[in-house]
């Protein structure tokens, strides 16, 4: 009987994880000092509260409404990357509400990008 492959272990992630590992090909494991390198702006309780606050104000997916599809908002994304400048992190009119699947998409993209 065939084996069910394993999923990303990556949070809100939902693709296949790659052969002999936990994670996909968009999520690989880094050290936890590099995986976030902007925690102590997104760990935050301002952040929690403002993001929360953004969300059930726009509780919809933008990508999924592009597609005429209405999903959930999990997710409050910065549309362009901050690159942790806190003017930029804190601009609300960057920030779009997204499932956590377009967030994992877009989030792979953009690392793929700076490598």
């Amino acid at each position: 009987m065939p084996t069910r492959r394993k999923l990303c272990s990556k949070g809100g992630c939902y693709l296949p994880a790659e052969t002999g590992s936990h994670r996909c090909k968009f999520h690989p494991f880094r050290e936890r000092a590099d995986h976030h390198p902007f925690r102590h702006l997104y760990g935050t309780n301002r952040w929690r509260k403002a993001s929360a606050s953004f969300l059930a104000a726009n509780p919809l997916c933008r990508h999924c409404l592009e597609q005429g599809v209405t999903t959930p908002a999990t997710v409050t994304d910065h549309i362009e990357p901050h690159g942790g400048d806190e003017a930029a992190f804190w601009d609300v009119s960057n920030w779009q509400g997204l499932c956590a699947s377009h967030h994992s998409v877009k989030t792979a993209r953009e690392v793929n990008a700076r490598q």
